[in-house]
C-alpha cells in the first residue's frame, strides 16, 4: 500500500506546494511502474517508492541558494574556429582555476557551484539562517571579476530562491528566474544584476555593506565586481576591454555597446587618470547603492 511523504517542516513552501491546478488534479498511476500517485494535492510514492527513495531525496535536496546565470560577451566570435576557441578555453581555465583555488582557501561552508556549458556559466551557493548574504554576493563578484581579468566579460542575473546542483544537474526556480532575467532585463550591458526582489530586500543595507552598484539608467542593482579586482589589475583589465572593443567593431553593433557601457562602469569605478575613450565611454551613470546623491 502506498504511503505517504511527511514532508519535515524545514522544507520550502515552494517545494512541497502544489499549485492549484494540480491540488485539482486526481492522478493514478500504475503500482508496477513505481511512480506518484497525485490524490487531492498529496503526493504519494506507489510501490518502490517510499520516503527513503532517491526521487524523495531530491525533492528534500532543494535548499534555499544564491543562484546567478550569466552569458559570456563574445563567445560566438571566439567559437568561430579551432584555433579562437582553444584560446577562449585556455582563458576559460585559467580563471576557473583561480576560482577554485579561492574556494579551497574559504572551506566548504561558502563554496559556488560553478558550471560552464557552450557560452553561459550558473552559479550557485547554499545560503540558510547562518550565511552571510553579503559575503556570498561577494564571492559572486569576485568570480565575475576573474573571468573578465581573461577578457570573459558576463552579462546575467542573481537570484535567491531554492536550487538543486549536483554532479550532472542544475535546477530550480531560482536558476529559471536568473535565465528568464538574463534573457529580458540584463540590456545591453556587462552586469549581473539582482532580482527585482533581491533588489528590494537589500535596499536598505548602507553603501559600505554592499558589493552593489546601482545603474541610474534604469535603477537596476549589479555586482560591483571591479571593486573585487586588486588594484593593480586595474590595467590588465582595461587592456581586455580595448582588446575586445577592437574585435567587435567588425562584427557586432550591439558588442560594441555592451562594451561601451562596460567602458563607462570602469571609469566610474576606477577612476583613471586617461579615461577609457576609443569610443567607449558613452557616459552611463552609476552610484553606489545608498548614496542619495
Amino acid at each position: 500500500m502506498a504511503r505517504k511523504v511527511n514532508w519535515p517542516s524545514s522544507v520550502p513552501a515552494q517545494i512541497t506546494g502544489l499549485s492549484d491546478r494540480v491540488r485539482s488534479t486526481t492522478a493514478q498511476s500504475d503500482p508496477q511502474a513505481g511512480v506518484l500517485s497525485i490524490t487531492a494535492g498529496r503526493i504519494e510514492p506507489i510501490s518502490v517508492l517510499d520516503a527513503n527513495s532517491t526521487l524523495a531525496a531530491s525533492y528534500l535536496d532543494m535548499p534555499q541558494s544564491v543562484v546567478a546565470f550569466a552569458d559570456a560577451l563574445g563567445t560566438a566570435f571566439s567559437s568561430n574556429s579551432a584555433a579562437t576557441a582553444v584560446t577562449f578555453l585556455a582563458r576559460l581555465q585559467a580563471a576557473t582555476k583561480r576560482v577554485s583555488q579561492r574556494m579551497a582557501r574559504i572551506g566548504p561552508l561558502y563554496q559556488i557551484n560553478v558550471r560552464w556549458f557552450s557560452d553561459s556559466i550558473a552559479m550557485s551557493i547554499r545560503f540558510d539562517k547562518t550565511s552571510n548574504l553579503v559575503g556570498l554576493l561577494e564571492d559572486l563578484a569576485y568570480v565575475q571579476a576573474e573571468y573578465a581579468l581573461e577578457g570573459i566579460f558576463l552579462r546575467g542575473a542573481v537570484t535567491t530562491g531554492p536550487h538543486h546542483h549536483s554532479e550532472y544537474i542544475d535546477y530550480g526556480p531560482a536558476l529559471t528566474e536568473a535565465v528568464n532575467l538574463e534573457h529580458h532585463r540584463a540590456g545591453d550591458t556587462t552586469r549581473i544584476m539582482l532580482s527585482p526582489t533581491l533588489q528590494e530586500s537589500l535596499s536598505l543595507f548602507g553603501a559600505a555593506r554592499l558589493p552593489i552598484v546601482e545603474d541610474l539608467v534604469d535603477q537596476v542593482y549589479f555586482l560591483d565586481f571591479i571593486r573585487s579586482l586588486d588594484p593593480l589589475a586595474g590595467p590588465i583589465l582595461r587592456r581586455r576591454i580595448e582588446a575586445s572593443y577592437r574585435e567587435a567593431e567588425a562584427s557586432s553593433e550591439r558588442t560594441l555597446r555592451k562594451l561601451s557601457w562596460l567602458a563607462s562602469y570602469y571609469n566610474w569605478r576606477m577612476r583613471p587618470r586617461k579615461l577609457l575613450r576609443c569610443g567607449l565611454d558613452y557616459g552611463f551613470s552609476f552610484r553606489l547603492t545608498g548614496d542619495s546623491r
